[in-house]
Formats: C-alpha cells, structure tokens, sequence
C-alpha cells in the first residue's frame, strides 16, 4: 500500500517518538529509525527502582480517563491505583504558627476557588496573567457580606496557597507568568486526575507500546531495534533532496521525513544551530515565544510513617511574619513547596513538588540541604520532632542537559504575541507537498499541552500526516486511524 522504502527518522524516544514509530509499523511502513540523546528511552517519563517499588521523576500520573487516549489504551492492562489528591480541599491544612484553621472558613474560600477557576469564558477573553484575574475578582468576592467572617490573615495565607499550587501544576514560575487565556486552556479529561502507574511507574506505558508493536505476526519490526541511544542530533538540514541528520558522534543520516519530539527547553536553547537553514518565521515566533516550566520532585523514605492518615495529604499555609523570616536566605525556596503528599503504593514514602521561581537555586543545592531543609520544613509545621529519611531522591530537569525544564505553559509573553501550540505543531513540506520536517510532543498540542496524553495525541497527528501524504499519493482517500 504505503512507499515502505521511506525512510523516516525521529528525533527523541519519549512517548511521542515511540507512539509515532508504532502508528507509523502499524501502517506498513518498515524503515524507520529513532535516535535518542539519552542511554534511556521515556524522555520525560522516567520510572526508577526505590525501596520496594518504583518512582516516577517525570510524568507521573494519568490525567483523566474519558478523552484520555493513554488510559484508553491501558484500562483493560493495568490496575490503576489512586493518589487521591484530585480535590484540594480534602488535603489536611497545617499553619506556620500551629493555629487551627476554621474548617467552615477554609471549605467556603475552597469553593471561592473552584467558582473563579470555572470562569473559563471570561479568562479566555482576558488579557491579564491568571494571578491578576483571580486577585481582583477573590478581594472583590471577599469584600461582600458573605466573606465578612474570613479574617485578613487567612485570606492573605489562602491566596499563598492557591498561588503555589497553581504554580505546581503548571510548572510555572509565578501565576503572573502564567496567561489566564493559559489556565483556560488546560482542559481535563473527564474522571480521575489522579490515577497513579503503580508497583512499575509510568513506564508500564512503554512496555505496552513496545510489546503491542514489535515481533508480531503481522508487524514484523521490533522497535527496540530500531533505537540508537546515546545518539545526540546536532543539526537538521532540510533543504536537500533528503534531509540529513548530523549527530556528535558524527554519524549522518538521509531522511525522506523527520519527526521531532525533542523538548521545548531544547528548541529554544539549539534551534539556531540545530535547523540549516533556519526554520520559519513562524516557527521560530512559537519557539521562543512559548514557556518552559520546571516542576522538580522530592521524595523522602522513613524507616516507619510518622504521620496519620490525614497527613497522608497535607497543604502548608505560611503566616506572613514566618516567611518574612525565610526571605533572603537559603531556605527561600521552601517557599514554594504547598504541601507533601503519599506515594500510592508505599507505606513509608512522602512526595512533594516544587515550582515558582528558586528553582535554579534549588537545583544547585547538595542532596544533604535539601533533605536537611525539607525536614525543618516538616518539623516546623507539624510542631514536633521527627525522625531522619532512610533516603531521599530529588530531581533536577531545568539542569538536564536533554530536556532544559518539565513541560509548556502559555505565559504572558505567549499570548501577547499571539502565538497557539498549533503553530509549532505546523509541519514544513518541501516544493511537493510533502512533509519532511514534522513536530509532536507535549507542547505541540494545543488542547492537552503539558500533559503525556497530549504528547501521544500529537505522536498520532504526525504519524497520521505522514501516511494521509502517501495514500493522496496513492489516490486512496479513506483510511483507518488508530
């Protein structure tokens, strides 16, 4: 049916790059090849041996089930676990100063919340940072009769709060960074957000893939051979005949198609050097004009859990005067960290994230002042002393020299100047029409942008654009998409 002589290479074995390698076998094509920086295929999906299980470091759970393509494809192979942190009024909340908040008072600025985070038209026809839109409209709120019982104090602590945790799931550096037309635009899939991989993290994912698509029958090809790793690109030139792909170790490659998968962080770092010639206008706006964030996890191992089982989830509400005793110091970026939270499946293992803006300093500290300062974040707030980690592992992703950051957000700048996801998801086509330079990956889907369903959604396009281009070819108009 197909040209199964084209060659095409993709750059990145993330989710994207192996989604788009198996669509791609699954309609005949056969010579296909995926190069890969890392010693390591998952990208940004990175499950590793911990105590008696596995952790994830990257993407770490399945984001919704209806509309979700990723818990599509693994709801009848896997028993999900739960996290159960899909709502935030249901963390236990812990104050600086060990006051006692008022439950009532608490659920009611919760659902203040969950009101003007539901405001979606109006951020979408918005030009303010999401900070700006809900500041005015929750002082505006809290200034009528309904608030009159919320004193100064836990309003200011609240909004902290939501601050925080609007940074750690964007993996942005302030929610005035963050676009309100952004927050908007983070659509859920419908059901659980907080579906954990559980007993083998988010690599179970890629054990499906590879094994649905390699060895078989009626897909010859195994993928895992078709995997160079430890092969970094350091230019595409795509103005031949065939594109050539230059690697560090000096290896070069002709391609009839190339799909890149490779990080955001990394276009704008390399896009220059990394395109010949330099790529598009438009392309070029999208990159530079879209935002990488970090969010790096910490996670601590105890002998025996000394917490109840209300810690188990927990939000940290500083008091003014106690994080005015941290500013300037080299605890400052515990000022980021809303709360801890229990890995599913571990008895004694306790997770919390961290976004805003120390990230660079946090990833510059030694793994004993992390440890040492996470803990006097936890003695501080439960009031009492606690025993020591039998071990800890922390991540660095703005510091990884592949990835540069976690994932994109629309910022202030990204909307300003009007650009969309879509624009670099835009592939580029020779003087036939045919694709040869295509983009996928997280940041390149304007309606899951950030997510791992999103980057495996955007695999499928570009595979897809590649195949619709050889059956037009062909004169076949209907196919089948998987």
């Amino acid at each position: 049916m197909f040209n199964r002589n084209a060659e095409i290479f993709i750059i990145g074995a993330g989710i994207s790059g192996i989604t788009a390698a198996s669509k791609l076998i699954a309609h005949g094509f056969s010579n296909i090849t995926i190069l890969e920086a890392e010693n390591r295929i998952g990208g940004r999906i990175e499950s590793v041996k911990f105590s008696d299980g596995f952790i994830d470091l990257g993407a770490q759970w399945c984001s919704g089930e209806i509309g979700n393509s990723v818990y599509e494809l693994c709801k009848n192979e896997f028993d999900f676990g739960l996290t159960g942190f899909e709502d935030f009024e249901t963390f236990t909340t812990f104050t600086s100063n060990g006051r006692k908040i008022d439950e009532k008072k608490l659920e009611k600025l919760h659902s203040l919340r969950k009101k003007l985070e539901e405001m979606t038209e109006e951020m979408n026809a918005s030009t303010q940072s999401t900070g700006e839109f809900f500041e005015e409209r929750y002082f505006k709120a809290i200034r009528t009769p309904e608030y009159s019982d919320i004193e100064d104090e836990l309003r200011d602590m609240f909004l902290s709060l939501w601050h925080r945790q609007t940074n750690a799931i964007y993996a942005a550096e302030s929610w005035y960074d963050l676009s309100a037309q952004g927050f908007a635009s983070n659509i859920l899939c419908e059901g659980r957000q907080d579906l954990t991989w559980r007993t083998f993290g988010y690599k179970s994912l890629f054990n499906l893939v590879l094994k649905k698509f390699s060895g078989s029958e009626e897909h010859p090809i195994n993928l895992n051979d078709r995997i160079k790793l430890n092969t970094k690109v350091t230019n595409i030139s795509w103005k031949s005949d065939k594109v050539i792909i230059y690697t560090a170790d000096k290896s070069v490659f002709h391609a009839d198609h190339v799909i890149v998968t490779i990080p955001l962080g990394i276009l704008q770092a390399h896009h220059k050097s990394l395109f010949t010639p330099t790529l598009p206008d438009l392309k070029v706006s999208a990159i530079e004009n879209m935002k990488v964030g970090t969010l790096n996890k910490i996670f601590l191992e105890f002998d025996e859990p000394f917490w109840t089982k209300d810690f188990k989830l927990s939000a940290f509400m500083w008091t003014k005067e106690d994080l005015e005793e941290i500013i300037g110091t080299d605890k400052e970026w515990l000022k980021n960290i809303y709360g801890f939270l229990y890995v599913d499946g571990f008895s004694n293992l306790l997770e919390t994230v961290l976004s805003g803006n120390k990230t660079k300093e946090f990833e510059s500290y030694s793994d004993a002042k992390v440890e040492n300062d996470c803990m006097w974040l936890l003695e501080k707030f439960l009031k009492r002393k606690l025993p020591r980690p039998t071990a800890m592992r922390r991540t660095r992703w703005s510091s990884r020299e592949n990835f540069l950051g976690s994932y994109a957000y629309l910022s202030m700048q990204t909307t300003a100047n009007n650009i969309s996801p879509s624009d670099l998801a835009k592939s580029i086509c020779n003087a036939h029409g045919m694709p040869i330079l295509l983009f996928a990956g997280e940041a390149t889907c304007p309606k899951y942008q950030g997510y791992v369903h999103g980057a495996f959604d955007s695999a499928k396009r570009a595979a897809q654009e590649i195949i619709e281009f050889y059956l037009k070819v062909i004169g076949i108009s209907k196919i089948n998409k998987l």
